[in-house]
């Protein structure tokens, strides 16, 4: 959402106007077989956060929100040691 939508959301509901419902995306992510060594890094946290009920034992769990979500190193490098290919010679 760009900086003027933003602002005319807030305007609206500063003066008692009714706004579209704030629109989410949710990921589930799950890597297999990740390396040990992974890193997550969270990137510039808003202020908004996101509510979750939790249907096992219907606590509410609040997630937090960022610009970007970096993920380093999921899987460990693999390194493949190729042959030289035959070279032949035409007469």
């Amino acid at each position: 959402m760009s900086k003027e939508e933003a602002h005319e959301r807030h305007e609206k509901r500063e003066h008692g106007k009714e706004v579209a419902p704030w629109q989410w995306d949710y990921f589930k992510i799950e890597f297999q077989n990740i390396n040990t060594g992974a890193e997550i890094q969270f990137l510039n946290q808003r202020h908004h956060t996101r509510n979750f009920r939790n249907p096992v034992n219907n606590k509410t769990a609040v997630a937090r929100s960022f610009d970007k979500v970096v993920y380093k190193n999921i899987y460990p490098y693999q390194f493949f040691l190729l042959p030289k290919p035959h070279t032949h010679i035409c007469s």
